[in-house]
């Protein structure tokens, strides 16, 4: 039962991680900026408001944020880049009009290294170039699925997106997975306007959107994952009932065990350090273990700044335990 009720408890803490990590801000706010509220792109505020709140866009200077601007193709590079970190495929790329030492160098590199953007050519990015929304699209798929895997979803385009016809050959499957994701439905109309280009407040929606998708999957995922493991449990448990052997005698010698402290309940969480050593670690399990507690949770903790993750404090190396 203490092993049942530590899987759910497992379920609660990291369903609550994922939130935290995920989506610091939760809900609309006032806005930070003061061309926001009040004008057409009220209705991105809240997508606004948590982007800059995890540092993936920020405003333009003088309290504005500029929603009906333009997003170049750079900075559609870093907001991917910051925004959802992929593995580096160890592409290169060498584009003669990417300035050394210019703020965007590093992300049009990692985006194009990662495989989710590339240039128009091997020589040319477009710097400076709006980012159209079929490009848009395109960059956004990429990070699930490949160019082979998108094609799959070409006729996910219902017949209903009037402009369906006029999507580039290259951008229809990205755009097809982004409409069956519900990452973006077209305009008030239902047309995609493939060419138009994105605006900031476009792209502050089309990441939130994308991001709460992906919490939704992995927290179904750990949830299946650890609900097995109950059911599981639940299925091999064994009886509860006790049996007492009766002794003739009860020896005077004891054998003298090391005091340890009297531990109840079915979840603890210890005073975790980033400095213990693997001795320490160690020991500490032994004492949990010797106090009849076989199952631990430990909560970790993070470090992201801008939403990357660049330290995690957890004990890496514990032979003979598994982590949940």
């Amino acid at each position: 039962m203490k092993r049942i009720m530590a899987l759910v408890l497992a379920i609660i803490m990291i369903l609550g991680c994922i939130s935290t990590i995920l989506f610091a801000t939760a809900s609309a706010k006032e806005s930070t900026f003061t061309d926001v509220m009040g004008t057409v792109s009220e209705w991105a505020n809240v997508y606004i408001e948590k982007m800059v709140d995890r540092g993936i866009l920020d405003g333009i200077g003088g309290g504005k944020f500029n929603p009906e601007g333009l997003l170049t193709r750079e900075q559609f590079a870093k907001v991917l880049v910051l925004g959802i970190p992929k593995e580096d495929k160890g592409i290169t790329s060498e584009f003669s009009d990417v300035v050394s030492g210019s703020w965007y160098e590093e992300f049009v590199k990692k985006a194009v290294s990662t495989g989710i953007m590339k240039g128009y050519s091997k020589e040319e990015f477009g710097v400076s170039d709006s980012i159209k929304r079929c490009d848009m699209a395109l960059g956004i798929a990429r990070l699930d699925k490949t160019d082979e895997e998108l094609k799959t979803y070409a006729d996910k385009i219902p017949a209903t997106v009037e402009d369906r016809d006029t999507i580039p050959d290259y951008a229809k499957g990205a755009m097809g997975y982004c409409y069956e994701k519900g990452i973006f439905s077209g305009d008030e109309k239902g047309n995609f306007k493939p060419f138009d280009n994105t605006t900031r407040a476009q792209i502050a929606k089309v990441i939130c959107v994308y991001l709460e998708n992906a919490e939704k999957e992995i927290t179904s995922e750990i949830t299946e994952e650890i609900t097995s493991e109950i059911t599981e449990e639940i299925t091999s448990e064994p009886s509860d009932e006790i049996t007492f052997e009766p002794t003739s005698e009860v020896s005077e010698e004891k054998e003298e065990k090391p005091s340890r402290p009297l531990i109840t309940g079915d979840f603890i969480q210890p005073g975790l350090s980033a400095s213990w050593s693997q001795t320490r670690w160690n020991n500490h399990f032994d004492e949990l273990l010797e106090a009849g507690i076989d199952t631990f949770i430990i909560q970790w903790i993070a470090e992201t700044p801008n939403g990357v993750l660049t330290t995690a404090y957890y004990p890496a190396e514990l032979s003979g335990y598994r982590r949940i």
